[in-house]
């Protein structure tokens, strides 16, 4: 079975991005042969430690020279020719296709060539159907995106009519979690399947405190430390968390470490983190590899995240798996990954003093800590395993493969006004 997945881009160090990465890596180890293309690519920007050893190809021939925007054109350009481009793709049995524009191009390919192509998706696509914290911070942190959101405003109809056929016409539907499925139906009408992205992450070797010769990226870590390791994006609010470390009455030993890729939006929470006098509290780590990330979980006291109207929240599961107890909103996502009181805390949406009220009762009481992280530990085995991700890959797979002379059949998607653009909020 020769399988062709298909991704959105590699542009950004991410939970998406790393999910491709890792179910890539693990089909090949359950004997597919499977390639993985994407239409944008920097394997400097995006887990640049990971991504060298798949090979990801362009689904564009690669242009060495420089090009403004690069990013935005190869996605324009990719979802244009998309027709034209499926000749390539004739020695794949049937596509993968993980968002949008890769629905689009399995989509081409498979009413081309006769192959059957499956879907998984994140969230319904964001340029058409921004949830309520795009709305209010835009695109500023990547400007492909803004120009390309400026681009697609004539052409939304047209664009949502074959985003929605491209979704629903797949053989599989698959969903990231229950919270986005919920949000599939109600835009796309049809029933997704549910199927939780695992962690390679491990709690092996953890210790309560760090040893004071511990560097990452130079940075020698602090004994007591909270992390968190969402990007620098207006969208993610990681200015929620400085505001919550000024509240931390009393308890001035303990520290933030904030990982991710500097962007423009850096400069913003260096100043606020000036402004509320915690540079010696608050550190920026930059990015940092696997090894160094695993090291930063096992030793955290706490996992923080404050990211609104999130999908899932990969960093709260690779956290868990760590026996490190996380804390967050109570909405969306990280409702659903968080048994509060159980494997980890839930705050009130966006009221920061219940989140730092919860995150000093979890610093106070150590027995509680180690509760809520043996426990995250045991659901994250339960629930988030790359083995029970790939089994549901798998099987779908199979089923395909063995159905690979059928054409799909074709579902007309729902009338457009059934599904305004205000669905996810």
């Amino acid at each position: 079975m020769k399988v062709a997945i298909f991704h959105m881009g590699f542009m950004y160090t991410g939970g998406g991005e790393r999910v491709v990465i890792e179910e890539t890596a693990a089909l090949r180890e359950r004997g597919y042969e499977v390639d993985l293309f994407a239409p944008a690519i920097d394997e400097k920007e995006c887990f640049p430690d990971l991504i060298g050893t798949l090979k990801v190809q362009g689904v564009l021939p690669k242009v060495r020279i420089w090009l403004p925007c690069r990013d935005m054109l190869s996605l324009l350009l990719s979802s244009s020719l998309a027709p034209l481009l499926a000749a390539r793709f004739a020695k794949y049995d049937l596509f993968l296709c993980h968002g949008q524009p890769s629905a689009w191009l399995g989509y081409c390919a498979s009413r081309i060539l006769h192959k059957p192509y499956l879907v998984y998706i994140y969230q319904p696509l964001r340029l058409l159907y921004p949830r309520s914290i795009d709305k209010e911070t835009g695109w500023k942190t990547k400007r492909d995106f803004a120009i390309l959101d400026q681009l697609l405003k004539p052409f939304r109809p047209l664009v949502a009519a074959l985003d929605s056929l491209s979704v629903v016409s797949a053989r599989e539907l698959f969903v990231v979690s229950r919270w986005i499925a919920q949000a599939v139906e109600r835009v796309y009408g049809v029933t997704p399947t549910v199927c939780y992205p695992g962690t390679n992450f491990t709690a092996n070797g953890h210790k309560r405190c760090p040893q004071s010769s511990m560097e990452v990226n130079g940075h020698h870590l602090p004994q007591r430390y909270l992390l968190t390791t969402n990007r620098h994006y207006p969208q993610k609010r990681l200015d929620y968390l400085i505001e919550v470390m000024s509240l931390l009455k009393g308890k001035e030993d303990v520290h933030l470490l904030i990982t991710g890729d500097f962007t423009n939006y850096t400069p913003f929470l260096q100043g606020l983190v000036k402004g509320a006098g915690l540079e010696e509290r608050v550190h920026f780590l930059g990015r940092v590899d696997d090894r160094d990330l695993e090291t930063l979980y096992r030793h955290a006291l706490a996992y923080l995240y404050t990211s609104p109207n999130e999908d899932l929240g990969m960093g709260i599961i690779e956290s868990m798996a760590c026996g490190v107890p996380p804390v967050a909103w109570g909405y969306g996502g990280p409702k659903e990954i968080i048994q509060h009181g159980a494997n980890g805390l839930l705050a009130e949406p966006y009221e920061i003093q219940d989140f730092a009220a919860k995150l000093s009762l979890l610093l106070t009481n150590q027995e509680l800590r180690r509760h809520l992280g043996e426990n995250g530990q045991k659901s994250v085995k339960e629930r988030f395993s790359w083995k029970s991700h790939l089994d549901i890959i798998s099987n779908a797979l199979e089923e395909a493969y063995r159905a690979r002379a059928e054409v799909p059949p074709r579902r007309l998607p729902t009338a457009r006004e059934e599904h305004p653009a205000t669905a996810l909020e």
